[in-house]
This record gives C-alpha cells, sequence and structure tokens, in this order.
C-alpha cells in the first residue's frame, strides 16, 4: 500500500504468447523510423469515433537534469504551453477550445524520471489533424521560451511544488533511497529543487532543451479514427527536418540490485493508516519472448491466488491485521516490486509483520490447494474471453498509454488475437505445481525491502524485522486446510412471475416492463460496449426519513451485509463461488434513496440477478465480519483524526450546519455502540417491498434474455408498500456573507474553498445547460485571470451541484490552493473577476468555444452505457421527460450571455462562506531543499 499509494507508479502488462520467437504487434500498427531517428507508431482505432489521439514521448526527464537545472524537465513542460513559433501565447490553448477540446483533458503532459509525455486530442474534421502535427513539430523543436512568459509560469510551477508537498510526498523522500540504491533517481524528483525554480533563468532552461530534445530521443504515438498510411506522410513531411545538434546519450535508467533485506520505518503525523510492505525488487524489461510471457502469467496467477485466499486470512479470529493484499507495482519501467501488503492498528507492527510472515511462508512450504488454482483458472478464463470481446472498445487514449510505455520499457504491443489465443493455451497447459513453484521463488528473492509507515515510526532495526520472519517460517503451516467449502449458487425459483404490462419506445429504443409483483423495468439494449450490462433499481426514502438516533446503523448497514455475504455462504468462500464471473454489485442506503448497482458480463447477467435476488431474500451479517468491520472502522477513525483535511470539513460542518444532528461523525462510542441486529434489520427493511424499487438496465443483451430472466428473479420478490417520499427540507445553514478559518495544515499551503447557496424557482433542463455553462465559461475565466496573470495558483476550479430534491438548492464552489500570504489577496480577486462578470458576462469567443466544448463531449456521452443509465433513472425520479435530456445539446446551444450573467448574480450575489484552511505555523514539516 504505501509505494502503491506515493510513488509514482507506471503499470503496465503486456501479454505475450507460447510459441518461438518474438511476439507479433498489433496487425493494425504502422511503425516506422525518420532518417533522423524519429520514431512513430499509428493505429487505427474508431473508439471514439472522429476522434484522434496523440502522443509525443521524449525521452529526456529529470534524469537528465544537471544539478543547477533539477525541475527545470517539469518547467520546459508548462513552456509549451507559453508559446512556440507557430502559436504565440494562448493561442494554443485558445485554438483548441475552438474545436471542443478542453486544456487538461483534451490538452496535457507530464514529467517522470525517465520521460517527457506531451498529450494531444482533437477531431478528425477540417484540418485539425494537421495542425495538430504541427503542434507537435513546435513542442519538439519550436518552443519560444519568452523571458516575461517563463517568470509568469515560475509562480504556476512553485504553487505545483507547494501541492506536492503532501504526506505522501514526505513519506516517499523517507523511503526512496531504500529501492533507488544509491542510483541518480534519489537525487532527481521530478518536481525539483526550489531554489532552482526559484532562481534559475531561461537560459538554463533553453539549455536543456535544446540538448535533449532531439528526434532520435522522440517518439510520435497516433492512434484514432485516421487512415494510417496518409499519417505517415504527413509525418514523414512535417518532422524529417529535425536535426540531432548532438548524440549525448540519456542517463541509465536501470538501478543496480541489493540482494539484501533492508528495513525502514518512516512516519509523518499527518499520514493516516498504519501499514507495512514486504517488497521482492528486480529488474523487469518489456515482455517480448514465449519465456517472459509465461513467467508474467505465473506471477498473476501467483497474485490472483494469494488475492483469493486473503478474506479467510482477514477473518480469523485474534488476527491483527485490517487489510492484506498482493500485487506488482512499477517503481520505474524497468524495476518492479511484488509487494505483500498489510494494515493493522497502532500498536500491533510486530505482530502484523509475523503473521504476514506465517502466511507467505506457509504457501511457500506447503503451496496453494487445487481449489484455489481452479478458482483463478476460472477467473482467467472468464478475463480473457471478456478481453477478446470487448477489444475493439478499447479507447484510443488507452492504446496510446499502452504505446508509449512498450517504448520505454522495450516490451511488444502484441497483436490481440495472438494474445488470446495464446492466453487460453496457457489457461489450459499450466499446473498448480508451476504456480506454487513460482511462487517460492518469488519470496525468495534476496532483494527485499521491509516497510512500515504511520504517523509514529516503529521501533524495529532490520537484524528485529529479519529474526521475526525466520521465526515465521518455522511457525508457518498450511494455511488452506479445510477451505473446501459447499457454498453453491441458489437454484432459478421454480415459479416464475410473469410481464404484465410491456411498452416499447422505438423512438429511444427503450422496453418498459412492469412485472406481476408490481416492479417496473426500463430496458435499453445497446451495441455501445460489447459483453457490458448495467444495472441500477432505485426506491426513494432514504436516511431522509429517519429519526438521527437510527442514522449511524443505518448509514453502515449495507456495507456490513453485503461484505457478510448472503444465505448460508461464509464470507471468505465467496470470492471462490464468484470466481470466473464476470460482475459487481453495491447496496446503498443515501439520503433521499436506498439504491442497487451493479454490472456483468452479458454471459453473467443471470448470475448477477440471482445474487441480487439472494442477497435481498438471505441477507446476514456475520460475526467474523462485523468484528472486522468495526476494528476497521476504529482504525479508520484514528487515521481520520490525523488528517488536515477531515478535521477541517468536520469543523466546518458542525459550524455550517450548526451540529445538526442529522450530520455524524464516527466517534469511539457511536462505533462501539453499533449493533448488527439493528443493522440487519434496517437492510431488510430499507430493501424489502421490491416493488418500491424502480429497475433500468442498459447494455449488450437482447430483449428476449432480458424478459426470460427478470420475471424469475425480480418478479418473485415481495412486494410491499407504495413508494416512500423522501423529506425534501433543506438542512438548516448560517446565512449571510461568512468565512470559516482554522489553522490545521501542518504544510505552508491555504486550501481555500468560496460556495455559494441559492435556490432556483424550478428546474428546467435548459436551467441544467446554463449552469453547466456557467461552469466551464467560468473555470476558462478563472484559469486565464488567476492561475495565468497572477500565477496565484496551479488550479482553480468551479463546481455546481443542483439539488432537486431539497426545492432546487444550487451550490456552487470555487476551489484553490496557493501561497497563505497570497491567499486574501488572491481571495479578493476572484471576488473581482466574479463582480466583474455578473457586470460584463462572458466573452463571445468564451462563450462559443465552451459551448463547442459540450457539443464534441455530448456526442460522445449518447454513446456510453452509464449515460443512458442516468437519463433513465432521472426521467423515472423527477418525472422529467426522457426527449428533454435528449436535447441538452440544443439547449445549451441557446444560451445566451444575458441569461448567464442573470444566473450569476443570482449564485454569486447569494448566501456565502468562505472556507480557508490554512497552516498551523506553530506545526511546520516543510523544509526549504
Amino acid at each position: 500500500m504505501l509505494i502503491q499509494k506515493y510513488l509514482i507508479i507506471v503499470s503496465l502488462f503486456l501479454a505475450t504468447a507460447l510459441i518461438g520467437g518474438e511476439m507479433p504487434t498489433d496487425k493494425r500498427l504502422v511503425e516506422g523510423m525518420l532518417p533522423n531517428g524519429f520514431h512513430y507508431m499509428i493505429m487505427h482505432n474508431e473508439k471514439p469515433k472522429d476522434r484522434v489521439v496523440i502522443r509525443l514521448l521524449v525521452k529526456a526527464g529529470s534524469l537528465e537534469e544537471d544539478e543547477d537545472q533539477r525541475g527545470l524537465a517539469h518547467f520546459i513542460e508548462h513552456m509549451a504551453f507559453n508559446g512556440t513559433e507557430h502559436f504565440k501565447k494562448n493561442e494554443l490553448v485558445r485554438y483548441l477550445e475552438s474545436i471542443g477540446m478542453n486544456f487538461g483533458g483534451d490538452l496535457n503532459a507530464e514529467t517522470t524520471f525517465g520521460h517527457t509525455l506531451y498529450k494531444l486530442s482533437v477531431p478528425v474534421t477540417g484540418d485539425n489533424v494537421d495542425k495538430a502535427l504541427l503542434i507537435v513539430h513546435d513542442w519538439a523543436n519550436g518552443m519560444t521560451f519568452d523571458p516575461k512568459e517563463f517568470e509568469n509560469e515560475r509562480g504556476v510551477v512553485l504553487e505545483e511544488k507547494r501541492l506536492r508537498n503532501t504526506p505522501g510526498f514526505r513519506l516517499y523522500k523517507q523511503f526512496s533511497p531504500l529501492f533507488y540504491n544509491g542510483s541518480r533517481y534519489e537525487k532527481r524528483e521530478t518536481i525539483g529543487k526550489e531554489s532552482v525554480l526559484r532562481h534559475a533563468p531561461v537560459s538554463k532552461a533553453v539549455e536543456f532543451y535544446k540538448k535533449w530534445y532531439r528526434p532520435e530521443l522522440m517518439t510520435l504515438v497516433v492512434v484514432g479514427d485516421i487512415d494510417p498510411k496518409a499519417i505517415e506522410q504527413k509525418i514523414r513531411k512535417v518532422f524529417s527536418g529535425l536535426i540531432n545538434i548532438n548524440h549525448t546519450p540519456p542517463y541509465t535508467r536501470l538501478i543496480a540490485d541489493n540482494n539484501t533485506t533492508r528495513t525502514l520505518s518512516v512516519s509523518d503525523k499527518d499520514i493516516g493508516d498504519n501499514s507495512l510492505q514486504i517488497n521482492y525488487l528486480s529488474r523487469e524489461f518489456g515482455t517480448v519472448t514465449p519465456g517472459e510471457f509465461r513467467s508474467d502469467m505465473l506471477d498473476m496467477m501467483a497474485e490472483l491466488m494469494f488475492k483469493q485466499e486473503v478474506p479467510r486470512h482477514l477473518l480469523t479470529p485474534g488476527t491483527k491485521l485490517l487489510g492484506l493484499s498482493m500485487g506488482t507495482q512499477w517503481i520505474t519501467p524497468l524495476r518492479r516490486s511484488i509487494a505483500f501488503s498489510a494494515d493493522y492498528a497502532q500498536g500491533n507492527a510486530k505482530a502484523a509483520l509475523g503473521e504476514v510472515g506465517r502466511i507467505i511462508s506457509g504457501y511457500a512450504a506447503y503451496g496453494f490447494d487445487k481449489i484455489t488454482f481452479e478458482a483463478v483458472k476460472r477467473q482467467l478464463y472468464a478475463a480473457n474471453e471478456n478481453n477478446h470481446k470487448r477489444h475493439m472498445d478499447i479507447p484510443s487514449v488507452i492504446h496510446a498509454q499502452q504505446l508509449a510505455k512498450a517504448v520505454e520499457n522495450g516490451g511488444v504491443f502484441i497483436d490481440e488475437g495472438y494474445n488470446y489465443r495464446f492466453s487460453k493455451q496457457f489457461l489450459d497447459s499450466v499446473t498448480p505445481d508451476e504456480v506454487n513453484k513460482r511462487f517460492k521463488a518469488i519470496v525468495s528473492n534476496p532483494n527485499r525491502v521491509i516497510l512500515f509507515s504511520g504517523s509514529k515510526r516503529v521501533a524495529i532495526d532490520n537484524k528485529e524485522a529479519v529474526s521475526i520472519l525466520e521465526n515465521a517460517a518455522k511457525e508457518a503451516n498450511a494455511t488452506h486446510k479445510n477451505t473446501q467449502g459447499t457454498a453453491a449458487f441458489p437454484p432459478r425459483p421454480k415459479q416464475c412471475g410473469s410481464i404484465v404490462s410491456k411498452h416499447v419506445d422505438k423512438t429511444h429504443g427503450i422496453y418498459h416492463y412492469v412485472l406481476e409483483n408490481n416492479v417496473s423495468v426500463d430496458f435499453k439494449p445497446t451495441d455501445f460496449a460489447k459483453n457490458q450490462v448495467l444495472f441500477s433499481a432505485v426506491a426513494l426514502g432514504g436516511d431522509s426519513i429517519v429519526a438521527p438516533e437510527a442514522l449511524d446503523n443505518l448509514h453502515k448497514a449495507a456495507r456490513w451485509v453485503v461484505a457478510s455475504a448472503p444465505g448460508e455462504v461464509k464470507a471468505w468462500e465467496f470470492p471462490t463461488l464468484l470466481s470466473g464471473k464476470q460482475l459487481h454489485y453495491e447496496f446503498a442506503i443515501d439520503r433521499f434513496d436506498e439504491s442497487i448497482s451493479a454490472s456483468s458480463s452479458t454471459e453473467d447477467f443471470e448470475t448477477l440477478l440471482k445474487l441480487i435476488r439472494w442477497q435481498l431474500m438471505e441477507p446476514k451479517i456475520d460475526p467474523a465480519v462485523a468484528k472486522q468491520q468495526r476494528d476497521s472502522l476504529l482504525a479508520a477513525l484514528s487515521a481520520k483524526e490525523r488528517d488536515p483535511g477531515y478535521r477541517f470539513n468536520k469543523a466546518f460542518e458542525e459550524y455550517y450546519y450548526d451540529n445538526n444532528p442529522r450530520i455524524q461523525f464516527d466517534t469511539a462510542q457511536s462505533i462501539a455502540k453499533l449493533d448488527p441486529n439493528v443493522m440487519l434489520q434496517d437492510f431488510k427493511k430499507a430493501f424489502s417491498g421490491f416493488n418500491r424499487f424502480h429497475i433500468t438496465i442498459v447494455g449488450d443483451i437482447d430483449p428476449k434474455t432480458v424478459e426470460k430472466l427478470l420475471p424469475c428473479y425480480l418478479g418473485t420478490l415481495p412486494a410491499g408498500a407504495k413508494k416512500t417520499p423522501y423529506n425534501g427540507t433543506p438542512y438548516p445553514y448560517k446565512k449571510g456573507h461568512l468565512h470559516f478559518n482554522r489553522a490545521y495544515n501542518s504544510t505552508n499551503i491555504a486550501n481555500i474553498t468560496m460556495q455559494y447557496r441559492t435556490k432556483l424557482p424550478k428546474f428546467s433542463v435548459h436551467t441544467a445547460a446554463t449552469i453547466n455553462l456557467l461552469q466551464s465559461v467560468l473555470n476558462i475565466r478563472l484559469r486565464n485571470e488567476i492561475r495565468e496573470k497572477k500565477s496565484g495558483t496551479y488550479g482553480i476550479g468551479t463546481a455546481c451541484t443542483l439539488t432537486r430534491e431539497t426545492n432546487n438548492t444550487l451550490v456552487c464552489s470555487i476551489s484553490f490552493a496557493a501561497d497563505p500570504k497570497r491567499s486574501d489577496a488572491l481571495i479578493k480577486d476572484v471576488q473581482t473577476q466574479l463582480a466583474a462578470f455578473i457586470k460584463e458576462g462572458p466573452d463571445a469567443k468564451t462563450l462559443k468555444n465552451a459551448k463547442k466544448e459540450f457539443s464534441v463531449g455530448y456526442r460522445q456521452m449518447l454513446r456510453k452505457n452509464e449515460y443512458w443509465l442516468s437519463l433513465m433513472q432521472l426521467e423515472n425520479r423527477f418525472d422529467t421527460p426522457l426527449e428533454a435530456y435528449l436535447k441538452l445539446d440544443t439547449q445549451m446551444a441557446s444560451v445566451t450571455a444575458e441569461e448567464l450573467k442573470h444566473l450569476s448574480k443570482k449564485i454569486f450575489e447569494s448566501d456565502s462562506v468562505i472556507a480557508q484552511q490554512q497552516p498551523d505555523d506553530s506545526n511546520q514539516t516543510e523544509k526549504k531543499q
């Protein structure tokens, strides 16, 4: 959990094959290299249609920086958007906004130790592709480095560095030497050195740019709804003129092995959980050969088999573990850790290490049993089939990401069909002995790091940690005894119900059913995503109709019940029972409703319905699960109380809502009072009378199958009382113009939220479009005025939420982080911008660009199952016709500047509160580098 949370992790699994020779690349891939060494990879992909994703990978990052350049590789990335040969200051962003793209989503960049990656996405219309390639050309060889813009951007980069000073980053700086082993990585954090960022002249950045931005160190990735051959010709024309002015090799990306055990305990007062990791480190290159494929697959199986057994260990009486996992984490593209991670309560560090050691040693000595092996095989067979069916649904952005990472570690971008066939062949031939042997080899790796993290250091040295693990190995037993369970799915009900009403909305392709128990179902078959079915069930009521003293049990009931598994099946048996099934479901009780949210593959839709029915008919709370949940809540409470953000939010809500008894926070006393019997009854009551629920189903499944299954699994559920109205009374809050300030931060950061609240007279889709558009134009304005011109913050955003249940309450928040010394001035600057916006409204170009951005995005949303699911539930919940929602694009186009001025006046001249989370000067942990 520690590295997984706090290292910059590159996660990559490149599938390979079982036969001899190097694996073939995807047949769609067109790859080549220009005489100057400029490498390109092009692939046709129509997800989404009419869109192309472009990546420029420069194999130069913070490792290439000289001491007086530390942080400038990342600084240069910022300068790419501040003026180039063909796009002067702000022209690049304005152009992309004019074609419907957004800064941050469709235009972005990243810098790591080993690379700088520029990201661009444009519609494939007009001359957009040609202009996109021109933009990339300028990034490669045409940044202008205007000294004034460099100075302006300096403040933004420094604010980004300020935001990086998180508890996780502070821990990272403590433990990273154990993983980087004296290599250059130790002294080249990507964000850089503050003295360099604050004082380096622009000439130092230009020096880095000219030395390292060379065509022989570049790869251009183009994936989308394009003709690869045509793009290849364009690339040759645009990039052949780039010149290598030197051939200085980049610094090595390899880290020397250290075949010893190293132990370290790291701490930070703001860290919440207490965790440990046992990391086994190895050098890894991209997968190319059949032998590497088999090794990768064996590693995957070993990890999945360990995870399959985890629930049983966490439910063992007397366990000190609150969480346990095994996983592969990439420290660099060429350095891998296979890590065993565990969470534990304060004071249990050494006991937890011994327990993890006994579990690991037990499997190393005695192996996993055949039941676990077969369960994981079923899981991988199902995943392989699902991936094969859905491979044409993979969006271009994912392919582009995989191609760029394959370049970094030298792996093969494997042909999908080849991967599918030989993954099956591997699963057909692999044996339990092979996986057990591989697991033993993993944990025999001498290059090992034992890491503890928490708010306090653990008093343990390397000798004691090794001794604990050695003793644990001696005490280890066969950990899988008696895992054979008798759990089985319940059969299909002997007598099914019936569909008493059926209506087909041919305009929107939606089937409306009413079952004989009066359960209503809306179903839309789609081809948006192969082998995907989404399910939603919602009943109104929620916790709004429950007395305050009953809320605590109610809020936790669904989680405790679902964690316990339905019927007589034991909680730890459930993963094995579900192995090979592609499905997921969640039950929830929220303020205004009870809900079930679920998804499955097409093949497993019946199993999903069977599980939902089983959970509804035979819920329980297992005593072992109740203990585990209670222990986890206590540990989480201890963690949250050390988190400045949580403490600030708690204090703010208690102040703003005047200690409303309906807004509750856990305490040790409240956790102790939780009653599993009451929780179970709460769950049964909340999810009884299934005719209260409205069902929505969207996805890749045919109506005949749905009509066959619904009457059996949902039509036979007990009916009950009709719809229960929720209580839409808003929580009372402090009115007026307020300022809430608390000094909780232990770092030199001020977190500011300016919140405005009002009520709208009524709802319409046009109103929703106006609110959406207001957010977009304000984001553009505040980005330009506060981030760019004032260099006051790394990021600033506006978010508006309309709660229709509480008589159309509208809350808009503007949030940013800044230097505490500038926070008051920046708040006034934001207020000045809002006042000007109320008076002037948006400029015509910004308004046009924001509308274009929505229009482009909206066309993509209409091809997503998730969007249709939400629209269909909204129609049922509020009786707003679906047709009205489907005209959102048209309504957006018709919004005027005057309407935005009117809405902004209503919001930003209403009740407001400025919440400032300031640093506690007596408790600073930030140090100058």
